[in-house]
């Protein structure tokens, strides 16, 4: 069969699945009508977010909706089909009606103040969903069916709330920051541990609370862009051991064993989380670890730390989600205490060992050197041990002060075995590779918050933060490397080592007041001082066969560095409201003062810089904002990057610092606006985010053949990066249909061999959704990703991927549950007129007897035994495109019993 023919045949396939759920919604619709109308107070003012319900005298469950700012509503109900309507809102009156209509219906409704305080409602209902500003509370029992097992299948089915593949939870379009359960941080607050671990059956509300603040009295004060979920436990669930422990076992030793254990109380709890398996599945990602050092809030308020620490050697060693082999070994334990009124304590500590093997294949395009191509494959063995410790002790004598200390420590120790075969015109070669690293980490936080009265509030913040690491680079091959940089001594084997020592402390503080002018005029001050001292040594050298040192010190190599780093900073802030608008203008004033020792030589300088700022804020209504951002930043060198002597990199890269760098220079702007109908069901957002960086740290780099030298030096040049994205969710009774896109722009500099070289990086992403709700019928959904990338400067590249997908949900015989997923892509590589085909699908089979503590699962994964995926990417020094290795077909027997 040809490729056509067999596209053409999943084509097909596709169609008639989509006609198909296209038929089960006819049929549907043709035995719904639709009642819908406005709630109003008795002087016709609308009540926004009341509480409609239609209990049906046929079924347990019950239909809902909820007014818009208009006071508009709509409900689904059966044709012919008697129901009692209730209405309600806080601070009025419920109104019932009875209901039995053939056709659609309009019905307005009027709502009569509560004069009576004292007067008790009784319903026989808890509404499923409350509104008040900045909170949604969700009733689960409303929106589940019961077959639900984990957080993440209960969100799925909340209106406005989607959860991704890497356990990311957005709701109406923004991210959730931290995760809470019953009001207390679980674990590090991290959004995949919770929907992945917490038991579907113990959830009774989940409470969406924007704008958070772990203060409550900051709230309104400082700009909180966090979005915290808690969840509520259900009665039976508090002051009781519950959770979950599953076991599976494979064919050819494959294992999974995966407990949870938890226990609420008022005033105690205690969380578990352990993982054993050696099925491909990653305990502790690159994500965990940057959502431990602070997520995206650090990224927001930092984001040098951030982008340091994304890059810094133990991050290089999680980067990997792919592999052939994988055993990992995860636990993770947590303890809150209420010591007594006024203390707390809270405790988390987290382990992680991983060993994994990975394989991939690159084709390299070296730009600036005929675009010379390389052939190069890559095989390693890895091994991450990881631990983190947290302990916190929170003081709260009254409602207008808390202090609280945090302590933090962190080690790790990393281990890399492989091998690198090169391929070129240039040189071929087989380099036997090893990586090993040892990093400790310890962190004290001090926060003290006061409330003197209605106008004045003030906040202290002391940090103090040590690192050291030690890694250690080694190259092996019987071939000389970097010739001409490297003063190698010919052997049947040369054997390099790059050693390298880092080590950073750092102490950082800050005073803030806040000053309430008047409800809508506040002015903040700031005072603060960050200071830094950092050690970097490196010593490049080859190991001879006598077991003597050939030092690489004459040529340039080994590096001894000291940085001294202080920023002293003031700023001033105004933010004032009127009507809609809320505007924020600061200006942050900066004294920048460093000094740099290399051996004997010494280098010290200073530097005074304003920066401004602006948020504007237009809020038309709570589900309809306009958000307008701009900042003014710099950023300073690390200290690599002005240690002015060589340095190894890898078997082809060799880095030389720069002692006179001073600080980069950017322009951000934002611009955000959202909308949400809950009449229409309907949420769209778009976004608009421009940077200009006129003064930028380049890496001036010399190709020859495949080796080559960076140098980081200033250049004026501008720098310009354009990203448009938008997103189109829209309801439909029981289907969700979304849309995504992203475009992003870039035009950048950057010399090689001493030519300064233009370039432009294009991407856009495009995605459709299709995906259906029903209780009593097979859930789909339905997928199609398609992404365009190019990269022009001397030489044109352009890459395209399209992936199709699509998962079905089947309850059947009452106790058994059918899901498959399954993907297919195709890679292209437009301009070297090469393409990749690849299906990967996995499917389980699971059995539940209702009420039963005991749940029997066999599972496919990688059904089809796909052996790699292709990837491409693009930078200012060359053009790859990846084939990445993948775990085999495994065949799972799962055993899972609930507590």
């Amino acid at each position: 069969m040809s490729r056509k023919t067999s596209l053409s045949i999943k084509f097909q396939r596709y169609i008639l699945t989509a006609l198909l759920l296209i038929t089960v919604l006819y049929s549907s619709n043709a035995q719904t009508l639709t009642l819908s109308g406005k709630i109003q107070d008795s002087i016709g003012k609308p009540l926004a977010f009341a509480n409609i319900i239609a209990q049906s005298e046929i079924e347990e469950s019950f239909n809902h909706a909820i007014s818009d700012e208009e006071g508009r509503y709509r409900l689904i109900l059966r044709k012919e089909v008697n129901y009692a309507i209730t209405i309600t809102y806080l601070g009025y009156r419920p109104k019932k009606i009875s209901f039995k209509k053939n056709k659609n219906h309009v019905q307005n409704f009027m709502l009569i103040p509560n004069t009576e305080e004292l007067e008790q409602v009784t319903l026989n209902y808890t509404p499923p969903i409350v509104i008040k500003k900045d909170t949604i509370a969700y009733s689960v029992s409303s929106f589940v069916s019961g077959k639900e097992r984990k957080l993440r299948d209960v969100l799925k089915k909340l209106p406005g709330v989607e959860v991704d593949k890497d356990g990311n939870v957005l709701v109406r379009g923004k991210k959730v920051t931290k995760v809470l359960v019953e009001g207390k941080l679980f674990f590090t607050g991290n959004s995949k541990l919770a929907v992945n671990n917490i038991p579907a059956n113990a959830v009774e509300t989940v409470v969406v609370l924007d704008n958070y603040s772990d203060v409550a009295f900051l709230k309104g004060l400082e700009d909180s862009d966090e979005m915290a979920m808690n969840i509520e436990l259900k009665e039976d669930k508090k002051k009781f051991l519950f959770g979950e422990i599953e076991t599976a076992t494979g064919i050819t030793n494959r294992y999974t064993i995966h407990p949870t254990l938890y226990y609420y109380s008022p005033k105690t709890t205690v969380n578990f989380i352990g993982d054993l398996n050696n099925i491909g599945e990653k305990s502790f990602t690159l994500k965990d670890y940057l959502d431990f050092e602070g997520g995206v809030s650090r990224l927001l308020t930092d984001s040098q730390s951030y982008f340091s620490l994304y890059t810094n050697d133990f991050a290089r060693f999680l980067r990997n989600r792919d592999y052939t082999e994988s055993k990992q070994q995860f636990g993770a334990f947590n303890l809150d205490k209420e010591l007594n009124d006024n203390f707390s304590f809270s405790s988390y500590g987290i382990f992680s060992n991983s060993k994994t093997e990975t394989q991939e294949s690159l084709q390299n395009q070296y730009i600036g050197n005929d675009n010379l191509n390389e052939l190069r494959e890559r095989n390693s063995q890895n091994t991450i041990t990881f631990g983190i410790a947290k302990a916190s002790l929170s003081y709260v004598p009254n409602e207008d002060t808390e202090f609280s200390s945090e302590s933090l420590l962190k080690l790790s120790d990393n281990n890399q075995n492989g091998n690198t075969q090169t391929t070129s015109t240039a040189r071929n070669a087989i380099i036997n590779t090893k990586y090993t690293n040892i990093n400790s980490a310890f962190k004290e936080q001090l926060q003290w918050h006061k409330r003197f009265n209605k106008k004045n509030v003030s906040s202290i913040l002391i940090n103090y933060q040590y690192e050291q690491s030690t890694p250690q680079f080694n190259w092996n091959t019987n071939q000389t490397l970097l010739t001409g940089l490297i003063p190698i001594v010919n052997e049947d084997l040369i054997d390099i080592y790059n050693d390298k020592s880092t080590q950073s402390q750092s102490i950082q503080s800050i005073i803030k007041h806040y000053k309430i002018l008047s409800a809508n005029h506040h002015l903040y001050v700031s005072l603060g001082n960050n200071f830094t001292h950092d050690h970097y040594n490196t010593f490049e050298y080859q190991r001879l066969e006598d077991e003597s040192i050939n030092n690489f010190t004459s040529n340039g190599f080994n590096n001894r560095t000291r940085l001294t780093f202080n920023d002293f900073f003031s700023g001033i802030e105004y933010k004032f409201k009127k009507n809609i608008f809320t505007i924020k203008t600061g200006l942050i004033y900066h004294n920048y003062a460093w000094k740099i020792d290399q051996f004997e030589e010494e280098n010290s300088r200073n530097k005074n810089i304003f920066l401004p700022e602006l948020t504007a804020n237009v809020d038309f209504s709570n589900s309809k904002k306009l958000v307008l951002k701009y900042r003014k930043k710099i950023r300073f060198p690390t200290i690599s990057q002005l240690a002015n002597r060589l340095t190894l990199l890898d078997f082809n890269s060799v880095y030389r610092g720069n002692n006179t760098l001073e600080n980069q220079r950017f322009h951000d702007i934002n611009l955000n606006f959202y909308r949400f109908s809950m009449y229409r069901d309907i949420l769209y957002t778009i976004s608009v985010n421009f940077r200009k960086s006129d003064r930028n740290i380049k890496n001036a780099t010399q190709i020859q053949g495949i080796d080559y030298i960076s140098t980081p030096f200033l250049l004026e040049n501008e720098d310009l990066f354009w990203q448009f994205g938008g997103s189109l969710r829209k309801g439909f009774k029981a289907i969700k249909l979304s849309l995504k896109s992203n475009v992003s722009l870039s035009t950048y500099f950057r010399p090689i061999n001493n030519e300064l070289i233009k370039a432009s990086s294009n991407n856009y992403a495009f995605k459709f959704d299709a995906e259906t709700k029903f209780k009593n019928f097979p859930n789909l959904q339905l997928g199609i990703d398609k992404r365009f990338s190019e990269y022009n400067s001397i030489t044109n590249t352009s890459f395209e991927n399209t992936i199709i997908s699509g998962t079905v949900d089947v309850n059947f015989l009452k106790n058994f549950t059918f899901n498959i997923d399954y993907q297919h892509e195709r890679y292209v590589n437009k301009t070297m007129n090469q393409s990749n085909d690849f299906n990967i699908g996995n499917t389980a089979l699971s059995y539940q007897k209702n009420e039963s503590p005991w749940n029997f699962e066999f599972s496919v994964s990688n059904m089809f035994n796909v052996e790699f995926k292709r990837r491409n990417t693009f930078s200012t020094l060359l053009v790859s495109d990846q084939q990445i290795f993948i775990f085999p077909r495994i065949f799972m027997f799962k055993v899972i019993y609930t507590l």
